[in-house]
């Protein structure tokens, strides 16, 4: 979509965002006038009778199921879902890189030995006199 308002909008000499906006505001448009007749409305619900629209009318529906799916879409919330059921998750491609999120039960456990000893690797003996036990700075 944005590819096509980029090239449209280059011959109407306005950027891609100016394109779309003005194709939302066309858009709009449509939608409050009469030219969504009361059949194309009807078979919105109907995906049977789809095809028997006029391209028009067809196009039309599809820029109310998509909106309508957007809508949808902009309403799930699948962290709340999952920390409700307490399952973990993990979060792929953000900006900081690929982040692991567990439930709340999971994090207050503690760590496992073998984990806790790559975290605080063991103390080094130094040579001193006395024996000294340093602990290891962390990276």
């Amino acid at each position: 979509l944005f590819d096509s308002a980029r090239r449209v909008g280059e011959s109407q000499e306005r950027s891609a965002a100016q394109q779309l906006s003005h194709w939302a505001r066309i858009g709009r448009e449509i939608e409050n006038s009469s030219a969504m007749s009361v059949a194309a409305r009807g078979r919105m619900a109907d995906a049977a009778t789809y095809d028997r629209l006029a391209p028009a009318e067809q196009a039309l529906v599809r820029a109310a199921w998509e909106d309508a799916m957007q809508a949808r879409i902009g309403g799930l919330n699948f962290r709340a879902d999952l920390v409700a059921e307490g399952r973990g998750y993990v979060v792929v491609g953000d900006a900081a890189g690929t982040a692991h999120q567990l439930p709340a039960a999971t994090q207050s456990r503690r760590p496992t030995k073998k984990a806790a000893a790559r975290k605080n690797p063991p103390a080094k003996k130094t040579s001193a006199s006395k024996t000294r036990w340093v602990r290891r700075a962390k990276a």
